[in-house]
């Protein structure tokens, strides 16, 4: 159930992670591959992120994604762009914030995208 709490506090988490760094990807973000295909950003690190995020799951929390699946080779910060396009991506928190087996709930929010530089 999506009741008024739910959506209270899935506003407050898109405020915080919207309010996170401008340019660089985060967890959930889009890379666009070309032809219409698109994968998500699955794990940040220092000088890059890992994509891949095609068949896992992402926990929305306070200011950040997590997601839970598999990964792919690093992609350098450096080589990524970001683009005007915003595409909804499906996140998941706890009903209630209730951290419960089986409570989970989904709502898709829009999530920025990014594609590689022509080199």
């Amino acid at each position: 159930m999506k009741g008024d709490k739910n959506v209270e506090i899935l506003n407050r988490r898109v405020k915080a992670f919207n309010k996170g760094e401008l340019f660089q990807p985060r967890v959930g973000d889009y890379l666009k591959l070309g032809k219409g295909d698109y994968t998500r950003f699955t794990h940040a690190w220092e000088e890059g992120i890992q994509a891949g995020g095609e068949s896992g799951s992402f926990y929305f929390s306070e200011g950040y994604c997590s997601y839970s699946g598999s990964l792919t080779k690093i992609i350098l910060y450096a080589d990524l762009e970001l683009t005007k396009e915003k595409r909804a991506g499906l996140v998941w928190f706890f009903n209630d914030d209730y951290h419960t087996a089986h409570n989970g709930v989904h709502f898709n929010i829009d999530f920025r995208v990014y594609k590689l530089k022509k080199r």
